[in-house]
């Protein structure tokens, strides 16, 4: 029985729950250590800074769980939450790739130095 990925829009419904259970565990920590809102502690983003990066965190798992639903790469919830999760550090890596890949690493490099474009293959001598 094949299975059948998951909608853009189921995709990211489940990003958003794993975003949201990422902020809430993230809360209730702050909470424990401090005794009181992170927003009232001297040095500490205040409420509107605080709300916006919780808003933003909950679009950036949505929304990244969406992009890769829509491409029918998500078989289930699970995978979905998972990208809600961990959205911040999936496009940090991504960004890293895209930022540290040289253009000329684009062809690659064959035994002896010869590139794809410059390698020709020669008749072989077995039989």
């Amino acid at each position: 029985m094949p299975i059948e990925p998951l909608s853009s829009v189921a995709a990211g419904c489940w990003g958003l729950l794993g975003g949201f259970i990422v902020e809430a565990l993230e809360l209730a920590a702050a909470l424990r250590r401090a005794k009181a809102p992170p927003w009232r502690r001297p040095g500490e983003p205040r409420l509107s800074a605080y709300l916006t990066s919780v808003v933003l965190r909950l679009f950036a798992g949505a929304g990244l769980a969406a992009l890769i639903g829509a491409d029918g790469q998500i078989g289930g919830p699970f995978a979905a939450g998972a990208l809600g999760i961990t959205a911040p550090l999936v496009v940090e890596k991504l960004l890293r790739q895209v930022g540290t890949a040289p253009a000329e690493s684009a062809v690659p490099v064959l035994p002896g130095g010869a590139t794809s474009l410059q390698w020709k293959s020669e008749p072989s001598d077995v039989s």
